[in-house]
């Protein structure tokens, strides 16, 4: 369609003012006062509560004490030895993963979609260690904490703090994994400093920007999960069929952020190229953590189900089907001893077979034999050839 007329834009020359010094020193009163006004509502019942219990509220303050040491405890290096690296610039790739997938993987796990993401990337960075040739057992990651409570009677707007969280790497089991980044989780919603945060978060802002940085610099990766729009948008009449987040790193390696749109999780990777140059390597091994669906078959061939396998595989690469395939085959005696379809059966043969050949069948010991003899094959000429 054509749309609807709009007035030009009107043009003007004023240009945005730079703040000025009274705007600064009122910036830095707001949020002192702020902070205060935290500080107050949260130790308002202190005083009573040392008075009536002393000991449970010496435990109470030494506990948010040392929570509060947890959130601001600055962080001298990266936990991952490959990406160290930091710059201003930038790359962008995309990621699709089915909602529905993700969140049944987080639920039986007794989890959630969130942390079924954040097991998905932790795989993904632990096998692009293994590209680079090591291994990590723990990551730091900054993630955003909602505060919001059920009876916030607040209208719109977010309520959240960025908390840094070390979560395990050293383990390849999806289930387990999404078990243990539950717990972890979990564990920092119930941190005792976690109602100051926007009171700490007051006080860091007071801070220089330099110092704030260091703390941020040495932060593996930026996650982050976004609910989105269960049902399709449309722009200008057109239907949007993906929507992606362009989420700063804030001094991290990169940063994932989900959007989950209609059926999909949208996952946006803003990377930065120091600490990420393979950013193509980066996204196939993500892809690989998030998928941890193979498909595969069972070959029933008697004797030569291993050959036939490894014939079907080649046939499958050769015809551009497949990029990597795993073919073999075992043969356990002891579980299915020789003859048992015999003896429990009968003749595994059918009438029409004994008819054709009614002297019977050579076996595949005999035939090899018989061939080998029939063209002059030595075992050499076949070990070389089997080789």
């Amino acid at each position: 369609r054509a749309g609807t007329p709009r007035p030009p834009v009107p043009e003007t020359a004023s240009a945005a003012r730079a703040p000025s010094i009274f705007s600064t020193a009122g910036w830095y009163a707001t949020t002192a006062t702020g902070l205060v006004r935290g500080v107050v509502r949260t130790t308002s019942g202190l005083g009573a509560r040392m008075l009536l219990r002393p000991i449970r509220a010496l435990r109470e303050v030494a506990g948010t004490s040392v929570s509060v040491a947890r959130i601001v405890e600055p962080v001298m290096r990266t936990a991952s030895p490959v990406m160290t690296e930091r710059s201003t610039r930038r790359r962008f790739a995309t990621l699709d993963v089915p909602v529905k997938s993700l969140t049944r993987a987080g639920h039986a796990a007794g989890g959630t979609l969130n942390d079924a993401f954040l097991a998905g990337t932790v795989l993904g960075i632990r096998a692009y260690h293994r590209r680079h040739g090591t291994d990590v057992d723990h990551l730091r990651v900054t993630m955003p904490l909602n505060l919001r409570a059920d009876d916030d009677s607040a209208f719109g707007g977010n309520r959240i703090t960025l908390l840094r969280i070390a979560i395990p790497c050293d383990t390849s089991t999806p289930r387990e994994l999404i078990e243990r980044i539950h717990k972890v989780i979990e564990g920092w919603r119930r941190e005792p400093a976690v109602p100051l945060a926007e009171s700490i978060a007051g006080a860091l802002n007071v801070l220089p920007s330099s110092a704030v940085g260091a703390m941020l610099e040495h932060v593996d990766f930026l996650a982050s999960d976004v609910p989105g729009s269960p049902v399709p948008l449309y722009l200008a009449g057109g239907r949007i069929t993906r929507q992606y987040v362009f989420g700063p790193t804030i001094g991290a390696s990169f940063n994932i952020t989900l959007l989950s749109y209609v059926a999909d999780c949208c996952l946006g990777i803003d990377v930065d190229v120091a600490a990420v140059p393979d950013i193509d390597v980066l996204v196939e091994c993500l892809a690989a953590g998030f998928d941890e669906r193979v498909p595969a078959t069972t070959i029933d061939r008697q004797c030569g189900s291993s050959q036939q396998a490894a014939h079907f595989a080649a046939q499958g690469v050769m015809a551009g089907q497949y990029d990597i395939v795993i073919a073999g085959g075992i043969e356990s005696m002891s579980r299915v001893p020789l003859g048992i379809a015999a003896s429990v059966a009968g003749s595994p043969f059918s009438p029409a077979l004994h008819e054709r050949y009614p002297a019977g069948l050579v076996n595949q010991g005999v035939s090899a034999e018989l061939i080998a003899s029939r063209w002059d094959l030595s075992r050499e000429t076949l070990d070389a050839f089997a080789a």
